[in-house]
């Protein structure tokens, strides 16, 4: 009993981790592959990008630093790039600031992915009530 528990907890875990390097390498590539249609500063290597197009790679540290955690049951995708004085950058250009529209690629990146995730979680054999409710019993003797 407590075998089929714990194969059941391995293979959440492995689909977890699958999903998110699956996510993390595709907001990668969305970085690096992204051609600008914005202004073309001359201190920087590409053009930028324009309100609401996907973010252009300039330095190469926004697409680096994409992560994913796993725990238990969570999973957790991150990017923790930095401006040069220390701003998060990546929510800044999700989410826009004052001066600067939304370059929304994390979000939509992130509900794209979660289809996949939940019917991939779907298609894990759940164990039934009564197992559950026996391992329960098992551990209150």
């Amino acid at each position: 009993m407590i075998k089929e528990l714990a194969r059941h907890e391995d293979n959440i875990r492995i689909a977890l981790r699958k999903h998110g390097k699956l996510v993390t390498d595709k907001l990668t590539r969305t970085i690096k592959n992204s051609r600008g249609r914005g202004v073309k500063y001359p201190n920087l290597p590409n053009r930028s990008s324009a309100p609401n197009d996907k973010p252009v790679s300039q330095s190469g540290k926004l697409e680096k630093s994409f992560h994913y955690r796993s725990r238990k049951n969570e999973l957790l995708i991150y990017n923790d790039a930095r401006s040069d004085k220390g701003a998060p950058y990546p929510a800044f250009l999700n989410q826009g600031t004052k001066k600067m529209a939304p370059r929304q690629y994390f979000d939509n990146t992130i509900k794209s992915a979660a289809v996949f995730l939940e019917n991939d979680l779907a298609s894990i054999e759940r164990p039934n009530k009564r197992f559950i409710d026996k391992v329960i019993d098992m551990f209150k003797r």
